[in-house]
C-alpha cells in the first residue's frame, strides 16, 4: 500500500520462509495465514504478483516427516551434521515419487494465486560425503540437484496452467532456463567490495550461458552500521542488470527507509528502470 501511495513501481512481493509451519509441511500455516487468498486478491489489485519460497529440507518435526520417511523419499542428515544445519534431511528428487510431492505443492500454490517460485538453499546447502540417493551418489547429484527441483516445480505448474514458468534459484546448472530457472547470487554482505564482486560474477553468469540473474540489491545481510549510499549505488547498477530485485534481513529496507534523499535517488533509478 505504501509503494502504491508513494506512486512507486512494483510488481512482485515474496513471501520467504515461515509461510509454513515446519520445513517439509509444503503447505500455509493457516494460524498466520487465515485467509491465502483474500491477502492474494488484495495484492492483485494493487498490481502485485506473488513470488513464494520453497526449500529442499524436510524435518522431523514436520506434519509429512513419517510419511516421507516410510516412504524413503529423503535423504536423512547423519547426527554428525548437526553442527553445521538445524535441519534433519531434503528431499531426494532424483526419486520420482518425491518431485511429485512438490508438483503437488506447486499445484495447491497455484490455486491459492502464487505466480513464481523461489528456491532457496538448494545447492544442496548441506549435503554429506557419501550420501547415496535413489539416483546415484552424492558426488553424482550434487551438482544436478538444483536443476531437477527446477524441474520438479516446473513440471508441476505445467501440468495445471499455461502460464510461463519463472523460478529464482539460489543455484543452478547449465540449461536452467529450460525451466524457467533464473539464478542469484547468494545472500550477500552489504559492502562496497561485494558489490564490486557482483559486476563480475554478473558477467560470468552471463558469458556462461545463464541469461536472467540478479543481486540481492542493498546486500542482504544485516549489519548495524549500514551505508546507505550503497543502497543508492546497487539500486542504479541494478538497473542495467537482467533482473531487478531488493532482499534482505534489515528490518527496514523499503526506498523510502533511508529519508527523503535517498529516497528520490532510488525513486529515480526504479522509474529509469520501468
Amino acid at each position: 500500500r505504501e509503494f502504491r501511495r508513494r506512486h512507486l513501481p512494483c510488481d512482485v512481493v515474496v513471501i520467504d520462509w515461515y509461510w509454513f509451519r515446519e520445513f517439509g509441511d509444503f503447505d500455509w500455516n493457516r494460524d498466520n495465514w487465515p485467509d491465502v487468498q483474500a491477502m492474494v486478491s488484495e495484492l492483485r489489485s494493487l498490481g502485485f504478483r506473488l513470488m513464494i519460497s520453497l526449500h529442499p529440507y524436510v524435518d522431523r518435526a514436520s506434519r509429512n516427516w513419517e510419511t516421507f520417511s516410510a516412504e524413503r523419499l529423503m535423504l536423512e542428515y547423519p547426527s554428525e551434521t548437526r553442527a553445521i544445519t538445524s535441519h534433519d534431511a531434503i528431499l531426494d528428487v532424483t526419486d520420482p515419487r518425491a518431485a511429485a510431492v512438490l508438483q503437488q505443492a506447486v499445484a495447491r500454490l497455484q490455486t491459492d494465486g502464487c505466480s513464481a517460485w523461489w528456491i532457496d538453499q538448494v545447492q544442496p546447502e548441506v549435503h554429506p560425503a557419501g550420501s547415496v540417493h535413489r539416483g546415484g551418489s552424492r558426488e553424482k547429484v550434487h551438482n544436478i540437484y538444483p536443476d531437477l527441483f527446477a524441474r520438479a516445480l516446473y513440471d508441476g505448474q505445467r501440468k495445471c496452467s499455461n502460464e510461463r514458468v519463472f523460478t529464482l534459484s539460489f543455484a543452478g546448472y547449465v540449461g536452467g532456463a529450460q525451466y524457467g530457472v533464473a539464478l542469484w547470487t547468494g545472500d550477500v554482505d552489504p559492502t562496497w567490495q561485494v558489490l564490486a564482486e557482483q559486476v563480475v560474477i554478473g558477467q560470468q553468469l552471463s558469458l556462461s550461458g545463464v541469461p536472467y540473474w540478479t543481486t540481492d540489491m542493498g546486500g542482504y545481510v544485516h549489519y548495524q552500521h549500514y551505508d546507505p549510499e550503497l543502497y543508492v549505488r546497487w539500486f542504479q547498477w541494478g538497473v542495467f542488470c537482467p533482473l531487478f530485485r531488493a532482499h534482505t534481513k534489515r528490518p527496514e529496507s523499503e526506498p523510502w527507509s533511508f529519508g527523503e534523499f535517498i529516497e528520490r535517488m532510488v525513486s529515480g533509478a526504479i522509474r529509469l528502470r520501468y
